[in-house]
């Protein structure tokens, strides 16, 4: 039988409602599943602790992250993400997720730019296949993926899963601020190592901000495109 880790990072211990029913849903199967919450105001810190928390213990067959912010719709989700990762061999599928925000823009990004890579919008992300990976978006946008951990599903084998660590780096150039947050670190990690990803909207996936939603079902927000990179 086979076992997913859910793991949930939080900031303050608190884990939106709308998380947690979407949890009671998630697979029609026998799986095992163990699910794993920690607080911790360092988000790559915790990020890293949950990751190897996994490798400390009984190993899960799959180790899935959700942010204590997002919801998946729908019954047997779990078991749906499996499959697509099955079916394309895939080391990580990553949810494609809306920014809570009226843009449409999304954490799913092309690798244009170290610190401004082109950001996705929701009107650009439904006119690419339900799930894609580098190659597709090399070939459609001129340059590889950057995957978002909101809803991130990994394949637990591999020597490469020791090697792996968060980081969230940062820079002052010309009196700005410039982030590489952990989420597109890590995607050049896995692309520097050639681990198979690929990103999806076949899950509904909701963003949640009190009593607004975000979801990733259709196209919709003010911005067509990144306005970073309006050509």
């Amino acid at each position: 039988m086979q076992k997913i880790m859910v793991v949930i990072p939080t900031t303050d211990q608190r884990v939106s409602v709308y998380t947690a029913i979407s949890l009671r849903k998630a697979s029609l199967k026998p799986y095992r599943i163990g699910i794993i919450s920690k607080s911790n105001s360092l988000l790559a810190n915790n990020f890293n602790s949950l990751w190897w928390s996994a490798l400390s213990g009984d190993a899960p067959s799959w180790w899935l992250m959700l942010h204590s912010d997002v919801s998946v719709d729908g019954i047997g989700w779990i078991d749906k993400m499996i499959e697509i990762a099955e079916s394309r061999n895939l080391d990580i599928l990553s949810g494609i997720i809306p920014f809570r925000s009226d843009s449409g823009l999304t954490s799913t990004a092309i690798d244009c730019d170290k610190w401004a890579p082109r950001r996705l919008t929701m009107t650009e992300v439904m006119d690419c296949p339900p799930t894609f990976d580098n190659g597709y978006a090399a070939e459609k946008f001129g340059h590889p993926l950057l995957f978002n951990t909101g809803l991130m599903l990994v394949r637990w084998e591999g020597d490469w899963r020791h090697d792996v660590t968060f980081t969230i780096n940062d820079k002052v150039e010309g009196g700005k601020a410039m982030v590489e947050p952990e989420d597109w670190g890590f995607s050049r990690w896995c692309r520097a190592r050639d681990i198979r990803v690929a990103v999806t909207r076949e899950v509904k996936i909701i963003h949640h901000d009190g009593s607004r939603q975000y979801s990733n079902e259709n196209a919709w927000g003010t911005e067509r495109v990144d306005p970073k990179w309006p050509s």
